[in-house]
């Protein structure tokens, strides 16, 4: 059974209200800041790159593209994770 554990609110960008139109990728294991984590990856509609604790919900980092990248407009992708880490 699926049940949510917590909700992220993702700033605004750019005077735009910001949200993710995709699935989360989960990655396990993650040595993050010293420590061992499952993470949560979402993008945002404007291409700014999350990774959240998976179990907790607490910001663990965030990477905004450069304003030259494509992906400085608005993108409608999922954040994919590649199984060789």
């Amino acid at each position: 059974m699926l049940a949510q554990l917590f909700q992220y609110p993702l700033p605004a960008e750019a005077g735009t209200n910001t949200y993710s139109e995709g699935p989360p990728a989960i990655l396990t294991g993650v040595n993050a800041g010293g420590a061992v984590r499952d993470l949560a990856f979402v993008e945002s509609r404007l291409g700014t790159l999350y990774a959240l604790d998976a179990k907790t919900g607490a910001l663990v980092w965030s990477a905004k593209p450069a304003p030259t990248s494509p992906t400085s407009n608005f993108t409608n992708t999922s954040p994919a994770i590649d199984p060789n880490r």
